[in-house]
């Protein structure tokens, strides 16, 4: 299938300009990630509006505050500095400003006025991300996904089927199977908010039931006729998405 893709920034020394000539890094920004430059018909890099864009820019400012500065390669300038010298817009949320929450399940609140960065626990054999290294054990991916929130991560998305092209439709029995016991590991360690990237009402009913807080749903609610009525029925919040 077609994919539109658009790259903001990228780290990669490999790829090649539409001359033949090796993509360049700035000499001090060698050590620095997103530090690619490079510009063909089909690909440019960095996102040549990205500059002008606050959609973009405000988020990556928000993850400048958990990990080190990311620099426009070509500007030698870091994300905070950009979107502040944009003149309608400041790198930092006014003081006044409302908090932006979603309720979770277990009387919790999840807070939003900043960029959430959601770490992705693939639990398949066949996933494109991971390879599926976390599939055989329920306590090794949940090791893994606590390792994510130490990273930063504000939430755990758990995903039991792949949906990448031309992969088959697991059974809802087996998307259970290993799902379930992965999301009882997390929430035994942890609070974190849990999501579970399922398009299946069962699986997302048992996924609430075992500690998940969240249903993410690739179809958008169209994959099971079920699964609207469910997570309402559940109230808990969902993510529509779309493949």
């Amino acid at each position: 299938r077609t994919v539109d893709l658009d790259i903001i920034l990228f780290d990669g020394y490999d790829a090649m300009n539409d001359d033949g000539s090796a993509a360049e890094t700035l000499d001090e920004n060698d050590l620095q990630p997103c530090s690619l430059i490079m510009k063909t018909e089909e690909l440019e890099i960095p996102h040549p509006r990205m500059m002008e864009r606050v959609f973009v820019l405000s988020p990556m400012s928000d993850l400048e505050r958990a990990v080190e500065r990311i620099r426009h390669p070509v500007v030698n300038r870091s994300m905070g500095e950009i979107l502040s010298s944009l003149s309608h817009q400041s790198a930092g949320a006014s003081k006044d400003q409302g908090i932006r929450v979603i309720p979770l399940p277990r009387a919790r609140m999840l807070h939003f006025n900043e960029t959430i960065v959601m770490g992705i626990l693939n639990v398949t054999p066949d996933s494109f991300s991971d390879g599926g290294k976390y599939s055989d054990s329920s306590e090794y991916a949940a090791s893994a996904a606590l390792k994510l929130v130490q990273e930063g991560a504000g939430i755990i998305d758990v995903g039991g089927e792949s949906t990448r092209p031309g992969a088959e439709e697991v059974a809802i029995e087996e998307e259970l199977q290993r799902v379930i016991p992965v999301i009882r590991s997390i929430r035994k360690e942890s609070d974190v908010p849990i999501s579970i990237d399922t398009r299946n009402s069962r699986v997302a009913m048992a996924a609430v039931e075992a500690g998940a807080d969240i249903v993410n749903d690739v179809s958008g609610g169209t994959h099971d006729p079920e699964m609207l009525g469910v997570v309402s029925s559940l109230d808990v919040p969902m993510i529509i998405m779309h493949m």
